[in-house]
């Protein structure tokens, strides 16, 4: 459905721009491309089997150690950071004012509502499992992208990881992605349900023939920021909807434009596991980095192979006399034909030490075990190990979750904030999710409604950073206070009690409430009132008695004289 209406070399104005587009973001991607196949091909990721796949030719895995540290640190992440079985987000709000949500009236019930819905609908669609491919993506090869859609017409929200060897993207000034260019193929008949009579002649008579199972045709989904498409020509922009990010979709069979449309939110989620460099907007994934090591675990893994063989199943040697075929064969059970002088076969058994090379691939396992931080997670699960001290696996913990925090706000910032906050807008469009309530009206206006992590990985990430400050914190107040005593009036040992429990774990319900405990203090504070107050009356009490006999012998005293 096209929103505007436009001449017939407008619409071939906008197809060639569309075109030039696709043509700059592909060449750009080229650039990164040979690293990012053979980063997916050394741990045989996204192997299909499509005949469209540039995974075709993978590299002969001899060592699975890469492929298993890679899939812990995925599985790590997705379980400690956002599992089905968790309340892994949570909504706040902060106004113009700074108040937080539980100082805005209603606003803490209405986003814990909203964010039980959104946990529900995540639990009964495929939003996990496309998470968990797109995280995969992008520590292979750098990249991973997550598709979210809401299908109005049905009333359901779709997700979907797409594989990144069919997508090239482009930033904004701020090196955000906020362009996607996505090519895929449909049969006759599905691209006729998507776009009707919109397609070009040649497609249609495909599937009026009947032949719409046997022939694809290849699209391009084009998304990107409205009023960037600008015609020197016509010296304008070509513009295709009033929302934020237009959507046309390309077909190259008939060189046309077959679909014009617009999202509120881009509907593409990209996450980048580390961006380093401003030549193009890909990201760089832990295979990549890895790749040289891999490769030698790999070559020493196959050495490793053939020499257990070597020695297990020897090559037999044989005399002229009995060759069938000629040449020299080495390798395990293989046959070979010598000049023996008629003598008996025999076999040459490998000197191959291969407990030195054992030892090479075990460090070799050991250092990308450990680059791949799937050791962390391996410290992360471990429970205290009884040679050593808590206080010992804690620390270890802590520092394992620092080294985690920059991939965690990447996430965190690039799939996990825009896919719920996109999920709860297309919500509220349909109507499941009541409107804001008017307290919330006037922080939503000033965009400050956001997501906060709840899940394991991101409470023990606070928890040792709060820990590790208080303790520190607290070594110095004893080091201050050894020389001027008096300082402690500048510290709240209340809240350092209470902050100190809860970094190391306790939980909230064990904890007093905030008011309770000023109340408990209050009445203390009554109590030691009284006590003083009971004190001073018999103190007082005491020195009128002690008065009072004092005075008693001196009237004694004096009438004792004045009888004398």
């Amino acid at each position: 459905m096209k929103l505007f209406t436009r001449q017939i070399e407008e619409t071939q104005i906008l197809t060639n721009l569309i075109i030039n587009k696709y043509s700059n973001l592909k060449t750009a991607r080229e650039s990164t491309w040979k690293t990012r196949i053979d980063a997916a091909k050394i741990v045989s990721h996204r192997n299909t089997g499509n005949k469209n796949s540039i995974w075709t030719n993978d590299y002969p895995i001899f060592n699975t150690l890469p492929k298993k540290a890679i899939m812990t640190v995925c599985n790590g992440l997705m379980g400690h950071v956002m599992s089905p079985s968790l309340n892994w987000f949570r909504f706040n709000s902060i106004n113009k004012n700074f108040y937080s949500t539980d100082k805005i009236a209603g606003a803490s019930d209405y986003l814990e509502n909203v964010q039980q819905s959104l946990l529900q609908l995540f639990s009964i669609t495929s939003f996990y499992s496309s998470v968990k491919m797109t995280i995969l993506d992008a520590l292979i090869q750098g990249t991973g992208i997550l598709l979210s859609l809401d299908d109005q017409d049905h009333g359901k929200i779709h997700y979907k990881c797409i594989d990144p060897q069919f997508v090239c993207i482009g930033e904004d000034a701020y090196e955000q992605v906020d362009t996607v260019f996505r090519e895929y193929s449909l049969t006759a008949i599905q691209a006729y349900q998507l776009f009707g009579e919109e397609l070009p002649k040649s497609i249609i008579e495909s599937y009026k023939n009947g032949s719409q199972d046997s022939t694809s045709f290849k699209f391009l989904d084009c998304v990107y920021p409205e009023g960037i498409m600008y015609s020197q020509e016509k010296k304008d922009n070509i513009k295709v909807t009033i929302k934020k990010f237009a959507h046309v979709v390309y077909s190259f069979e008939g060189n046309t434009i077959v679909q014009e449309s617009g999202y509120d939110e881009l509907p593409y989620h990209i996450f980048r596991y580390r961006r380093e460099t401003t030549e193009h907007a890909y990201g760089v994934g832990i295979i990549m980095d890895l790749l040289p090591d891999i490769l030698k675990l790999q070559d020493f893994s196959r050495t490793m192979q053939t020499g257990s063989q070597r020695q297990s199943e020897p090559a037999m040697y044989f005399p002229y006399a009995w060759q069938t075929d000629g040449g020299v064969n080495n390798n395990p059970r293989s046959t070979n034909y010598v000049d023996m002088n008629a003598g008996q076969p025999y076999s040459l058994a490998s000197t191959l030490r291969l407990d030195s090379l054992l030892n090479v691939i075990s460090k070799l396992e050991d250092y990308i075990y450990e680059a791949t931080t799937a050791k962390l997670f391996d410290i992360l699960m471990r429970t205290a190990d009884v040679q050593q001290t808590a206080t010992w696996v804690n620390e270890i913990k802590g520092e394992s979750l620092v080294l985690m925090a920059s991939t965690m706000d990447t996430l965190q910032q690039e799939i996990i904030i825009p896919v719920v906050m996109r999920t709860y807008n297309i919500l509220r469009r349909m109507g499941y999710i009541p409107p804001l309530p008017e307290q919330l009206k006037e922080t939503a206006k000033y965009g400050q409604i956001k997501i906060e992590l709840e899940g394991p990985l991101i409470k023990r990430m606070r928890s040792f950073m709060q820990a590790n400050g208080i303790i520190h914190g607290l070594n110095f107040i004893a080091s201050i206070l050894k020389i001027n005593p008096n300082t402690s009036v500048n510290f709240d040992w209340d809240e350092i009690a209470r902050g100190g429990a809860t970094a190391q774990g306790l939980p909230q319900n064990m904890i007093k409430e905030y008011i309770d405990v000023q109340k408990i203090k209050q009445q203390q504070l009554q109590v030691e009132q009284q006590q003083q107050e009971r004190q001073q009356l018999i103190e007082m009490s005491q020195i009128a008695k002690n008065t009072g006999n004092i005075n008693l012998e001196h009237m004694n005293n004096m009438e004792a004289n004045s009888s004398a």
